[in-house]
């Protein structure tokens, strides 16, 4: 892991927090796994059709979930700082995506992959219970968006 990463992680590991009480030495089971990427404005970080294979954590910038119907774009989320980032139910189900998450401006996150989160989920109780309270997180955020866009 790389120095300069450190006070990045950390925020990481503070964002964590706020789910699960992830012991230092359950976070120690993440860090190898974790790197600091860039996303260039208008890039993709999954593409729909694709199998969803990391999460990531925002640090910078900006980005936008999004469907094709029709040949036209439906966005259905903004991501910004401190947001998770993924094609969850890509990642879960390993099957295609249905949708695409792009860029808005350059954007910094750090990534881990999927398949690392989910071993973690059965080593240990922070990381289950972690996994239960993201899955939940994101079961809401699902239904916020469903009423909004049917009411």
């Amino acid at each position: 892991m790389p120095g300069d990463n450190n006070n990045e992680y950390a925020l990481l590991y503070d964002y964590l927090l706020r789910f699960s009480a992830i012991s230092r030495e359950d976070w120690l089971m993440l860090l190898p796994h974790l790197s600091v990427r860039t996303l260039r404005k208008n890039k993709l970080f999954t593409r729909e059709g694709s199998v969803g294979k990391e999460i990531g954590f925002v640090l910078e910038g900006m980005l936008r979930q999004y469907y094709r119907k029709d040949g036209e774009d439906k966005t259905t989320y903004f991501f910004f700082e401190t947001h998770f980032i993924s094609a969850y139910i890509s990642c879960i189900t390993q099957q295609p995506s249905l949708i695409s998450i792009e860029a808005l401006s350059d954007t910094r996150y750090i990534s881990f992959p999927y398949p690392v989160m989910a071993s973690l989920f059965s080593r240990s109780m922070g990381w289950q219970q972690f996994g239960r309270r993201i899955a939940g997180y994101l079961t809401i955020g699902l239904e916020e968006r469903m009423v909004s866009l049917l009411l």
